[in-house]
């Protein structure tokens, strides 16, 4: 360790830290989303803490160590599937954004995807793809249970990131008991919201995804043309949950969101999720016990 600190010395204070970190082995190197607005959606945010409940490691992102082609690089929430095309990639739950993305170079190894629409995709493609499915936040309740907040809500309305000021969804526009939630809030502060809810109205994936995970009924909406793809993401999904959803409810004014209350599907039954989130567990490769 003396060698290490001595060598550390000689380099600038923000790779000296990235040194230390990259010769230890206890911890776990992923890529996300982190950069402008994606950078704080819950959802790609989740990546790091989700991962280091279900390890029990630190975890740190993909550009913050040295390139290292002996260490795994996970890609575990999201529509980052396309970016996995590495040597040392992993994927365990990651999907298409949209209809047109693919890869030419296959990762290290695919363990799970999001859901049923990427494996078509990906096998399709002509790569050997497990047909373990679903998105780890739907793990959450494993790991997490909601604190809370105060009082109870009829509604929550969740905007997606880029359409927080989406003047339907202003908050001086909506009944008292109807809670607008920023999913660029805190990763536990934003599943406490959803379970304070009889019922979550959104046009966020992980805004629904959440609901799910802990049984609230929820509605796909559609804002705006702001957010990235084509809807694929969202039937691919819920294709992991036998969801049949049409589409989006088009949502352009505050009448529109009203009419929509108390209309919200029921949540995936217990038992499929039950089923879903020992799969999806037992093929997570930092998982303790996981057997290749």
């Amino acid at each position: 360790m003396n060698n290490v600190f001595s060598r550390m010395a000689n380099l600038p204070l923000k790779l000296a830290r990235t040194y230390a970190v990259s010769q230890s082995d206890d911890y776990l190197v992923l890529h996300w989303a982190r950069q402008g607005v994606v950078g704080i959606n819950w959802g790609d945010k989740l990546n790091p803490v989700l991962t280091r409940m279900i390890s029990g490691k630190n975890v740190v992102h993909a550009f913050d160590v040295f390139p290292d082609e002996s260490r795994t690089i996970y890609y575990v929430v999201g529509s980052s599937l396309e970016h996995a095309q590495r040597t040392e990639s992993e994927v365990w739950g990651v999907g298409f954004i949209n209809e047109t993305q693919g890869i030419a170079t296959p990762p290290k190894a695919i363990h799970a995807v999001r859901d049923f629409k990427s494996v078509k995709k990906l096998k399709a493609l002509g790569f050997d793809c497990t047909d373990v499915v679903g998105d780890p936040a739907l793990l959450l309740p494993r790991y997490y249970s909601p604190r809370p907040i105060g009082r109870r809500y009829s509604v929550g309305v969740i905007p997606h990131c880029y359409e927080l000021d989406v003047p339907a969804m202003s908050p001086d526009c909506l009944p008292d008991d109807v809670l607008m939630i920023d999913i660029t809030g805190g990763v536990f502060e934003v599943i406490d919201q959803i379970c304070a809810c009889d019922e979550i109205i959104s046009s966020s994936l992980h805004g629904l995804i959440c609901a799910e995970a802990y049984g609230v009924p929820s509605q796909w909406i559609k804002l705006s043309d702001r957010p990235v793809g084509d809807g694929f993401k969202y039937h691919d999904f819920y294709s992991s949950i036998d969801k049949e959803v049409d589409g989006p409810v088009d949502v352009q004014s505050k009448s529109q969101l009203l009419d929509l209350f108390g209309k919200s599907d029921k949540p995936v039954s217990k038992d499929r999720l039950g089923r879903l989130s020992d799969l999806l567990i037992d093929a997570c490769p930092f998982s303790p016990g996981f057997d290749e």
